[in-house]
């Protein structure tokens, strides 16, 4: 397995300088290009590492994983349909959205949008419903000092102006009726949750593992939660590259802007990578 990712490792390093990291936050633009890191973790609780694989970088939208799962713990399945649709769109990820039903939903919870409307249903204020998440990811990942950057939030929250508007419109549309900078803040906090790709390696692997963390043996979450996680990640993970990536790749994956994958093969492993150049897509 470490001879694999090796490979791979150097597979990916001939490819760094195609893209380039995201420009909408100096956070991110500041970003060292050439940074390459993979885990693999498997179901077993093995894991294997190489390249940059302790570089820290913000979660930004692989959050929407746990965003999603919060929800589900509080609400179940019934309980996040009323306010999302788990259905795929074409559309960019802070796209000004349009909808296609009286329901006003956002199309799925893996855009802007969707994970605003999944947020207002976790149940208590902005404090509250950050400290859920990060607790969560903190299980997820089996490491209980991750906290978020305050310079990542600060920045996610002055340019945050085209967030702000998707917020109101499905406020307007009675999606939710709490507070739009409540929401946002949690959406902002939590984008700014620290990993690296030891982090989204054993996040996938114990989605890969049904709920179950590999490394303690614990349930996490419900079988049937993972699941459905897994199918969202599958068909709506990658932005508006999601098609391309299903068919070029072939696995349930989250990315964020930051330049981090979190995948996750049922009853095998979890991958988490990061190179922070990005393609068209913001993958």
């Amino acid at each position: 397995m470490n001879k694999l990712i090796q490979l791979a490792l150097q597979e990916a390093k001939t490819h760094i300088g195609e893209g380039c990291p995201a420009d909408y936050l100096p956070t991110l633009t500041s970003e060292e290009s050439s940074r390459v890191g993979i885990c693999l973790a498997d179901c077993s609780g093995n894991t294997y590492v190489c390249g940059d694989c302790n570089s820290q970088f913000s979660i930004q939208s692989i959050v929407k994983v746990v965003v999603l799962a919060t929800a589900l713990q509080d609400n179940g399945i019934e309980g996040v349909q009323r306010v999302v649709r788990f259905e795929p769109t074409g559309d960019h990820f802070n796209s000004l959205i349009r909808h296609e039903d009286a329901s006003q939903r956002p199309f799925n919870p893996m855009i802007n949008a969707g994970t605003f409307a999944v947020i207002s249903t976790i149940s208590g204020n902005s404090e509250a419903r950050f400290e859920k998440i990060l607790s969560l990811v903190r299980q997820m990942a089996d490491d209980d000092s991750i906290s978020y950057d305050r310079r990542v939030y600060q920045a996610e929250s002055f340019g945050g102006d085209r967030n702000r508007a998707l917020a109101y419109i499905l406020r307007s549309g009675m999606i939710y009726k709490d507070s739009v900078e409540d929401i946002l803040d949690v959406h902002f906090r939590t984008s700014a949750i620290l990993v690296n790709c030891i982090h989204l390696g054993r996040m996938g692997a114990l989605l890969a593992n049904d709920g179950i963390s590999p490394q303690t043996g614990k349930r996490i979450l419900e079988s049937e939660h993972a699941r459905l996680i897994r199918t969202v990640m599958a068909t709506c993970g990658l932005y508006d590259g999601s098609g391309e990536f299903a068919v070029s790749v072939g696995i349930p994956a989250k990315s964020g802007v930051s330049g981090g994958i979190m995948a996750s093969v049922k009853g095998k492993l979890g991958i988490g990578v990061y190179s922070p150049s990005l393609d068209a897509h913001g993958n």
